[in-house]
């Protein structure tokens, strides 16, 4: 056919831009035949629309249409596609062949280039229309009327995207041709293709991605391959250790309302991503699986981390390339979300909120069907999705909520957009007040940071504010690194992880992203993903919030091609992807069915008048049937019957429903039927049994059966080896019809002292009655006992420059925190502090500190003397371990470095480094609490003109490579008014908006370096408060910090680590120091610790005497600490103790009788002691410690002539030094002994 051609001038071309976007006729896609072989496809195309824009060349025009989205190739013009997508063969390749079209030509028109993928920290205003070489080529582009993307693999099938092209330009002959409709034909041959889907097992489509599967492919209802299943789609869960117990109620929750679960520990498959991605794989190619949930944070459970083309920053966090299992795409076959979190508290809230608005929705509240809308004011002409502006595009997505369910909300967008939105920006505090008041969703499109929304300025911070303790949104954030979760809590986590006193705040679920994000393909993601919600498609009933995220993502990538491919990758979905989200006022159910099953039974019918609703029976948390209610009914079927009588629990749900749960007894048909109904412990009223002792247990049976039971008997056995059965029959006695009999103190079992804390100790159990009816049950105890966990190790300052940092040679106060975490009191707790290295040393490393109640703590505090010669910027590690009797606690790892050189601005001005402070508009200092991220001043750009720069500049020589970090907050107009740092003249970050207080780091090589903060302004307006503030800068290592200064040293050392001292004598010890760093200069010299029977004097510039008397009342061990401090502000430490012993009737401190020995010394189980005696005399040979006391007589009697032996046994004694006291004819001798 010949194209029409038409002549047309830019006057009437005018007449065709429209804004926003009304196209006079749809875009129509239709499959006019799809077999094996051969697929003809047919589409018609709206009108064209066309943008006025200006470039180098002047006005040019960039052309849009109806379900046509940009190519962004930069450089080539910018003309958009159709892009659909369709089944094929799984193996071979698919040709196409344009067999028809009908179309005009445009003559003499400009069509400008593209700008290509612009990512969001680009403001697309400020990125030139650059021609590339297709301008200069006499073709059209694109050459052909449609053409095929690479084959991807979507789970069960293997699709290709087709593409069509609304208009072609040849920018030489400036002719575009218009095409209204195209035909083609897409024909199979059996050459070897790309992403062939290999089938090793028979391939069962679940009703999850049957739902996919309508909305994705245009052939899928002329596929007959194979018939969907009715099934949710298998969930599994991979939790870190510490959430293992946490996590249950989740799990059965999910089992209750029918998605078969399963609890993995991260542990036991590894601990790298690859091993995840290869136990994922694995699991879905055995087992079958539709949603993985990884819960704990990116340090616990890591995400797959890589490094994509056209994105920053690297690594990218890419939790969604879990799913995307089979064939080398970004189509998901899993739909995989994230519990990021810390502690166990944050994984708590999150899961009661989801449990809480999926069981317990307010059936009178209207929250749900409110939103909220924030965007920033730019993108637009031409730029972004369908050329919208993030505020018109999100206005159109308030038309498509006001068309659905939901009746109001807010609009909060940058600048004064009018409707509803208020003059001005929004602030944190709106966005505080309008989800404090409920609302259901929630959409974002605009800038963002690691931890705020550009637009708004809402931020991690902000969330503290937020009492929404029942009313959770769920979100859509398209914006930049709000969901980079990795080294950080990141504007996602905190939204998920916020709360109050009153429990969970903040949001259901979000999806955002790792990395910063591109402007056009996110928003056709996110208008997609409003689809789905508002019912855009009716046979894509997708509600469960991954399932619409992900569908969102795959029309991205219809859309975008591999420009959809890395947002898709990178888009993480913070929370629950099974979540049912809902966007109307809950509606009760009515539901009816039988009350009972009888044992036997094969199958449970549920009848319900809603449709889309589905009934799940389960037992114990355990999911046994699960079914659609089809026509009003839904048939449960068990795979085996019911064969003991059970207590179950039917749960229906259905989209914008309160459930139905009602409890279904399960009981025999005929004849008695014992079971147990309930048991406890005697004493305590629960199934606890405490460690190291006897517990009796009462046991109530009930007859569940239509007849008595008579003379029972109860058989009881256990496999559990740390438990004993002390007796292993008890009667129970006559039973009848629906009768409770409750036997008090049936059994007695003694725990072992050194069980697990709620250690399961199962207890089988079999009952018999005198028609030899036999049946069995189980009793489920649980072992109480101490859990002992070493929470923390802080630090305090004890003696030094009191700046809060620990510097060489000071003394700090290690306060080690314990805590029984176990359902049981703990003995006495004894606690060690250990170092790893010896440049500092720990004063009593061994504490015993008392008992511990449960869920209570307790501390202790240990003495750390650095050495003042620690190299600025080294670490200090400790080691931290506690037990009590047979329990172990953890072993607790801090460091925490040694002469951090910091400029907190705490000196009101610039004096304490080598700043470079320009003489006019210059950085200022800011004093104020209120304006400071710590202490009371920090810095700040001030008053900047427009079109000006504030810098200021540090030079620092570094020592050895090292890191520089500061916090640093913006309030600036968004990517105009920028914060910049730099190192050596190379920016190493910008930060523009809204940013509240963060910290930030950046590596810093040997060398002198040149630290440089600028705040730059444009030409025009302002945002804010239009300036930014540097706080508590931590510089690297540097050779020129007085911390690199050699410390003093002590020339002499104290007589002895142990001074054995009697009372009423003496002590003294002369004490000199040195500093090699001035030899002339004076030593300070002083005593931390010390008894109060001791002086220390200065004597000289260097000396110093320690002396004292010991008083009776001074009996015992003395710490002594003395500090050296030199001119220079270095110092050195030097520790020992006296320890002092009581008179004992010994007129020297040691005589020593002739020829006296004592051997083996050390000894530790017998010592003889040999001696001189002149002949016969009268002998008395005492064993004392070194307090005193006596501790055994070891002879009394006669002495004989010459030498004497005696042996002495010491089995009994602690290790220590003790003295042995002889008395030979009223005289005394005495010599140490010293036990090991």
């Amino acid at each position: 056919m010949q194209p029409k051609r038409i002549i047309i001038f830019i006057a009437a071309i005018l007449i065709l831009i429209v804004s926003p976007k009304v196209f006079a006729n749809q875009t129509k896609v239709k499959v006019l035949q799809s077999t094996e072989s051969k697929i003809v496809l047919q589409v018609e195309f709206s009108e064209p629309q066309f943008t006025s824009v200006e470039t180098p060349r002047g006005k040019a025009f960039v052309v849009s249409a109806d379900k046509a989205y940009p190519i962004l190739s930069e450089g080539m013009p910018d003309v958009p596609r159709v892009a659909e997508s369709i089944i094929i063969p799984d193996l071979g390749t698919m040709e196409i062949s344009v067999i028809d079209v009908d179309c005009r030509i445009i003559d003499n028109i400009e069509i400008a280039p593209s700008k290509g993928n612009i990512l969001r920290t680009v403001n697309p205003e400020d990125v030139p229309y650059i021609y590339g070489e297709a301008y200069q080529i006499d073709k059209f582009f694109p050459e052909k009327n449609a053409s095929l993307d690479t084959p991807y693999i979507l789970r069960d099938y293997r699709g290709q995207v087709v593409a069509f092209y609304p208009v072609q330009y040849n920018p030489v002959t400036k002719q575009l041709r218009v095409n209204k409709t195209v035909k083609v034909t897409l024909v199979h041959s059996d050459i070897k293709g790309e992403n062939e889907l290999i089938r090793n097992n028979p391939t069962r489509v679940n009703s999850t991605f049957d739902q996919i599967y309508r909305n994705r492919f245009l052939n899928y209802e002329n596929n007959e391959r194979y018939t969907p299943v009715n099934e949710v789609g298998k969930l599994l869960i991979v939790s870190h250790s510490s959430y293992m117990e946490a996590i249950q109620p989740f799990v059965a929750w999910k089992k209750q309302i029918g998605i078969p679960t399963e609890l993995v520990e991260w542990s036991t498959i590894g601990t790298t991503h690859d091993q995840l991605k290869a136990y994922v794989q694995n699991y879905y190619n055995t087992n079958g699986l539709t949603f993985l949930l990884l819960v704990g944070d990116g340090e616990q459970v890591p995400p797959i981390t890589k490094n994509i083309s056209g994105t920053s920053p690297s690594p990218a966090y890419c939790d969604p390339s879990y799913g995307h299992i089979v064939g080398n795409d970004a189509y998901a076959e899993v739909i995989v979300g994230r519990f990021s979190v810390e502690t166990v508290q944050q994984l708590q809230n999150q899961i009661q909120k989801t449990i809480m608005y999926e069981s317990q929705p307010d059936a009178n509240a209207d929250w749900y069907k409110k939103y909220t809308l924030i965007a920033s004011a730019e993108g637009g002409g031409g730029q972004g999705d369908n050329g919208e502006s993030d505020v018109a595009h999100s206005r159109v997505i308030k038309q498509k909520l006001l068309g659905y369910n939901y009746t109001s909300g807010d609009e909060l967008f940058d600048g004064t957009q009018g409707q509803e939105d208020a003059p001005g920006n929004p602030t944190p505090q709106m966005v505080v007040d309008a989800l404090n008041q409920g609302r259901g969703f929630m959409n974002y499109t605009g800038h963002g940071s690691e931890t705020s929304l550009g637009s708004s300025g809402f931020s991690v911070s902000s969330m503290s504010g937020l009492s929404n303790n029942t009313q959770f949104p769920f979100m859509f954030d398209v914006a930049c690194v709000n969901g980079r979760f990795v080294g950080r809590t990141c504007f996602a986590e905190g939204f998920m992880r916020a709360s109050n006193a009153n429990g969970p705040t903040g949001s259901l679920a979000i999806c955002a992203s790792s990395v910063n994000q591109s402007w056009a393909p996110p928003m056709a993601g996110q208008d997609e993903m409003v689809d789905l919600l508002v019912k855009s498609y009716q046979n894509n009933k997708k509600y469960t919030f991954g399932g619409i995220v992900v569908n969102g993502c795959m029309f991205m990538n219809d859309k975008y091609g591999t420009g959809g491919y890395s947002m898709t990758e990178t888009w993480v979905i913070f929370g629950d992807p099974t979540v049912m989200v809902r966007t109307d006022t809950p509606q009760t159910l009515e539901v009816s069915h039988n009350n009972i099953i009888f044992l036997g039974t094969t199958e449970f019918e549920v009848e319900c008048a809603s449709e889309n609703t589905r009934a799940t029976l389960s037992v114990d948390g355990e999911l046994i049937a699960s079914a659609n209610i089809v026509g009003g009914t839904a048939t449960l079927t068990f795979s085996e019957p019911f064969n003991e009588p059970a207590m179950a629990k039917l749960t229906v749900t259905g989209y914008n429903k309160v459930p139905y749960i009602a409890d279904i007894e399960v009981i025999p048909a005929e004849g008695p039927y014992i079971s147990v109904e309930s048991y406890n412990t005697e004493s305590t009223d629960n199934v606890l049994i405490p460690y190291g002792q006897v517990s009796s247990i009462d046991v109530s049976f009930k007859n569940m059966g239509v007849e008595e039971a008579v003379n029972c008997i109860a058989t009881i056995s256990t496999e559990n080896e740390n438990v004993t059965l002390l007796n292993s029959t008890f009667e129970i006695g006559n039973v009848g019809a629906n009768e409770i009999v409750t036997k008090h103190a049936a059994f007695d079992i003694e725990v072992v002292n050194n069980i697990p804390n709620m250690e399961l100790v199962l207890i089988n159990i079999t009952i018999t009655d005198n028609l030899n009816n036999i049946w069995t049950g189980k009793i489920k105890l649980n072992a109480a006992a101490p859990y002992i966990e070493v929470t923390s190790i802080t630090f305090e300052e004890y003696h030094g420059n009191d700046n809060d940092q620990m510097d060489a040679g000071e003394i700090w106060k290690a306060i080690v925190t314990t805590k029984n975490n176990g359902e049981a009191t703990s003995a006495e707790i004894e606690t060690e502090l250990s170092a790893m290295s010896d440049n500092f040393q720990i004063i009593e490393p061994l504490i015993h500190s008392g008992v511990i109640e449960p869920n209570e703590e307790l501390t202790t505090v240990h003495t750390l003397i650095l050495d003042g010669n620690i190299p600025a910027g080294n670490f200090i590690t400790t080691f931290a371990i506690s037990t009590s009797d047979q329990y172990t606690s953890n072993i607790l790892t801090v460091s925490s470095p040694v002469g951090l050189i910091i400029e907190d601005f705490e000196t009101e001005d610039f004096s304490s480094f080598n700043w470079q402070v320009p003489s006019s508009n210059a950085w200022q200092i800011l004093t104020g609490a209120d304006n400071a991220y710590e202490g009371n001043a920090c810095m700040t750009s001030g008053t900047t003109a427009n079109s000006q720069t504030k810098e200021i500049t540090l030079n620092h020589k570094v020592s050895k490579r090292d890191m520089i970090s500061f916090y640093r907050k913006v309030s600036s107009e968004t990517n105009y008014d920028k914060l910049t740092f730099s190192i050596n003249n190379v920016v190493k970050e910008t930060w523009s908006g809204e940013l509240d207080w963060a910290y930030v780091e950046f590596p810093v090589n040997v060398g002198d370096s040149l630290f440089t903060w600028k705040y730059t302004k444009d030409g025009s307006a302002a945002s804010g408060q239009d300036k930014a503030w540097i706080d508590y800068i931590v510089l690297p290592s540097s050779a020129t910090s007085t911390q690199n200064n050699v410390a003093p040293i002590f020339l002499t050392t104290p007589p002895g680590q142990v001074v054995e001292v009697m009372e009423t004598k003496s002590f003294e010890y002369i004490i000199e120091g040195y500093d090699e760093d001035a030899e002339d200069t004076e030593l300070i010299f002083t005593c931390v610790d010390k008894p109060d029977w001791l002086t220390l004097e200065q004597t000289e510039a260097t000396k110093a005497v320690l002396s004292g008397t010991v008083a009776a009342e001074d009996v015992g061990k003395h710490d002594i600490v003395i500090l050296q401090v030199s001119d220079t502000k270095t110092a050195s430490t030097q520790y020992f103790f006296v320890r002092t012993i009581p008179y004992v009737g010994i007129e020297e401190s040691l005589v020593v009788l002739s020829k006296m020995t004592i051997y083996p010394n050390p000894a530790n189980n017998t010592v003889n002691i040999s001696f001189e005696s002149p002949g016969k005399k009268e002998l008395v040979v005492e064993l004392f410690s070194i307090d005193g006391a006596k501790k055994q007589t070891i002879f009394d009697g006669t002495s004989h002539g010459g030498t004497n032996n005696i042996t002495a046994n010491i089995d009994d004694l602690n290790p220590g030094l003790y003295f042995v006291r002889i008395t030979l004819e009223g005289k005394t001798y005495t010599n140490k002994l010293i036990v090991k």
